[in-house]
């Protein structure tokens, strides 16, 4: 772990008190031991290995002697430690370190020693010496201490664990601080939700999805759930087979991350939420939504040009498939049988009376009327299906999936009205014809015997 670590480390811990015990609860580290002088509040370019060696003129400037007494030891080690303190302040690691190495010399059997370096290790990134410095305070330790300080130990321990990618050790600390921190979190140590955290980074490192997603669950049911736990549960999510859960629990993030007024650095935390998404639309089917992949990289590499892993998940992102194209079926124009609207310039005569004219002449325009009304209205549906055929064109939020079933109901809907065009032009045609017959034959006109004539006489 680099330098990040380290600063989440120091970050956890209050600046004044870095060095005790990290979390707020080493009053041993904090204050100065009986003897030792009282702090002071330096100023802040009060840093030189001058101006700190000489606030403490208990400490000799040539090292200590050897003959001391074990008492006079463990006075002197207090000075050390506080010296310690002072160069920590000051983020002079070294110098620290190589204080409170002296102070574990003279008391090793002071556990607070052992603790205020074990943060100094932390915050160099050497997790492995600072877990052997916290074991060693948990092993001294006598009931003397808080209850909460050494629980604050197995916190930080946990936490060191958690660096090294020792995760069934840093699960053992961390749940045992998770479970008995409930009654006493209000006395200083970082709060539950925070090792709750942590305890679920471990639960994930180790595999164990269901008892990381479980850890997290609790805090957003809790209503202390950040943008971070969705992105956590999400994961959690996809690596268990969920992946339309994670995809929500994702998107929920992103807005859970919008809402949030005071995030610093937006744009790289929603890269991690949309690379994150790109690899759970790659699951989501056999062959992948790549297109809502796709454009889920995208989007992360537009938040953050550096996200590796976004760059990778891109290029090994298969070409996109060819846009599935459509051939109409071989729609006829929409247009009447030609010449049926000038049927009735040839009447069929004759009639036996101005009503039987009338009527069939009715007849006419109506059964034109309605060919050719249907006949629009179908023209109609035609021209909107395909509007909406121009707009899923140039559609990119459908995914690729979602587009073959578009594209297969699209297909359906085309040939019904074609064929039912195709209906209606028949219809066309056989009531030109038939009227052609008629005009032709005159054979289908009801004969004109036995009614009476137009002048109110049979004809002959």
């Amino acid at each position: 772990m680099g330098r990040p670590a380290a600063a989440e480390f120091a970050r956890s811990c209050c600046l004044g008190a870095i060095l005790a015990g990290c979390l707020g609860l080493a009053p041993a580290l904090a204050q100065p031991a009986a003897g030792a002088p009282a702090a002071a509040s330096p100023a802040a370019d009060d840093c030189s290995v001058d101006a700190i060696n000489a606030k403490d003129p208990a400490i000799p400037d040539n090292g200590w002697d050897p003959g001391l007494s074990a008492r006079q030891k463990a006075d002197l080690a207090t000075h050390y430690a506080g010296r310690g303190r002072e160069y920590a302040r000051c983020q002079q690691w070294k110098n620290a370190l190589a204080n409170y190495s002296i102070a574990v010399q003279l008391d090793a059997h002071n556990l607070t020693n052992f603790v205020g370096r074990a943060e100094i290790y932390m915050n160099m990134d050497d997790f492995a010496h600072a877990v052997a410095d916290y074991t060693s305070a948990i092993s001294l330790n006598s009931q003397a201490h808080p209850y909460l300080y050494i629980r604050s130990v197995y916190a930080s321990r946990g936490y060191a664990y958690l660096q090294l990618h020792q995760y069934p050790p840093a699960i053992a600390d961390l749940n045992m601080v998770v479970n008995q921190l409930a009654t006493a979190s209000a006395v200083g140590m970082k709060p539950v939700e925070e090792q709750r955290r942590r305890l679920a980074d471990a639960y994930l490192g180790a595999g164990d999805t269901a008892k990381a997603a479980m850890q997290l669950n609790s805090l957003i049911s809790s209503g202390a759930g950040v943008w971070s736990d969705y992105l956590a549960v999400g994961r959690a999510q996809l690596q268990a087979g969920d992946t339309e859960r994670g995809i929500a629990t994702l998107n929920t993030a992103l807005q859970k991350l919008a809402d949030s007024a005071q995030e610093a650095d937006k744009p790289a935390k929603r890269s991690q939420i949309q690379l994150a998404l790109a690899q759970a639309y790659m699951k989501r089917a056999a062959d992948g939504d790549q297109l809502l992949a796709r454009q889920a990289y995208v989007s992360a590499l537009a938040d953050d040009p550096g996200n590796a892993d976004a760059k990778a998940g891109l290029a090994l992102l298969p070409a996109p498939p060819p846009r599935p194209t459509f051939q109409p079926p071989g729609l006829q124009p929409v247009v009447m049988p030609p010449g049926i609207n000038d049927l009735t310039r040839d009447l069929p005569g004759p009639f036996c009376s101005q009503e039987q004219e009338n009527g069939f002449l009715d007849t006419v325009s109506t059964a034109s009327a309605q060919v050719n009304g249907n006949m629009q209205i179908v023209g109609h549906a035609i021209d909107d299906l395909l509007q909406r055929r121009a707009d899923y064109d140039h559609s990119t939020l459908l995914a690729y999936s979602e587009k073959i079933d578009y594209l297969a109901a699209f297909d359906d809907e085309w040939k019904r009205l074609d064929q039912l065009n195709r209906q209606l032009r028949q219809t066309g045609f056989q009531l030109r014809a038939f009227f052609k017959r008629v005009v032709a034959t005159r054979g289908l006109i009801i004969p004109c015997r036995d009614q009476p004539s137009a002048a109110g006489g049979p004809h002959s």
